[in-house]
């Protein structure tokens, strides 16, 4: 286990606002569990909502969003952000230095996030909406994004085969929230490829581990 030494010289631990259905929080704390950092972080339950913000987590990210992380007092968002932080924290692990090889993994990041973020739109719609207020071009537009992120995430399959690092965690994540939320997307049967490269990280101690944060 690696953890922050405090001012005081004992462990400081990390303390992350977090939801349990945020995958974007199953995401930093995959990463931690792969770095060795997992335990030296607190989650503090937080849900907040898209019309009613909560005033403690506003008073740390102005964002009003989960996840936040406060290290040694000062607040870091967002996951990509959090996440960077913790590799830095553990030597680098997930993510090399500089050059073409971050930059690949970056944009890997990237599209997990965009599927991500398509994801949860899709359930804020159909969710908070009355059926009245619903837009289904809304929907199928952000249906249309995910389509699209599954293709490229096929395409470029053959080039993360077997790595672990910040860009494949992040992909796997969004495969492990639309399993979650959407199931009906079924990408399984579209891209089998991606299925048999899932089923290395559903395997992988990191993934079972956050199994309740989706």
């Amino acid at each position: 286990m690696v953890q922050a030494a405090g001012t005081d010289g004992k462990t400081a631990r990390m303390t992350l606002y977090a939801s349990p259905t945020s995958p974007f929080v199953r995401k930093v704390m995959i990463c931690a569990h792969e770095l060795g950092l997992a335990d030296g972080i607190v989650l503090e339950p937080c849900a907040p909502h898209p019309f009613r913000r909560v005033p403690a987590l506003v008073s740390l990210n102005p964002l009003g969003q989960v996840p936040t992380l406060v290290d040694d007092g000062e607040a870091f968002y967002d996951s990509s952000v959090i996440c960077a932080l913790l590799d830095m924290r553990a030597g680098g692990r997930l993510m090399p230095g500089d050059g073409g090889a971050r930059l690949r993994i970056l944009r890997d990041q990237a599209l997990g996030d965009g599927i991500m973020d398509a994801a949860v739109l899709v359930r804020l719609e159909t969710l908070l909406r009355d059926a009245e207020s619903r837009s289904a071009d809304w929907v199928e537009a952000q249906r249309a994004r995910i389509a699209s992120g599954l293709r490229a995430m096929a395409e470029t399959l053959p080039a993360r085969q077997g790595r672990v690092d910040l860009g494949g965690i992040t992909l796997a994540t969004a495969l492990g929230y639309l399993d979650f939320r959407l199931p009906e997307t079924n990408w399984r049967a579209e891209h089998p490829a991606l299925a048999a490269w899932f089923a290395f990280w559903e395997a992988r101690a990191s993934f079972r581990a956050t199994a309740g944060l989706n």
